[in-house]
């Protein structure tokens, strides 16, 4: 297991924090695996406002499984473990 830190626009980390959005489209550079955990911390204007999500991956949907993924992207499915 690893954690993953990403960064969320506040728009989406609202999302994410009201449970409206389960799920991130990243370019697959860091090998996310199934169990890892994302550390979603919330920018705004480029910086960090120090909110974050802790979350777990739940599935990682690759472009083989879905032409409406670039090439080299997954979307990551997730579930929410902490908030702050």
């Amino acid at each position: 297991m690893k954690i993953h830190e990403l960064k969320l626009e506040c728009e989406d980390y609202k999302r994410v924090y009201w449970d409206r959005k389960k799920a991130e489209i990243r370019k697959n550079d860091i090998d996310y695996q199934r169990g890892d955990i994302l550390c979603l911390r919330e920018v705004d204007v480029e910086q960090q406002t120090g909110k974050y999500i802790l979350a777990e991956i739940t599935d990682i949907l690759t472009h083989e499984e879905f032409e409406g993924l670039a090439d080299g992207y997954v979307m990551l499915s997730f579930k929410i473990i902490d908030k702050i």
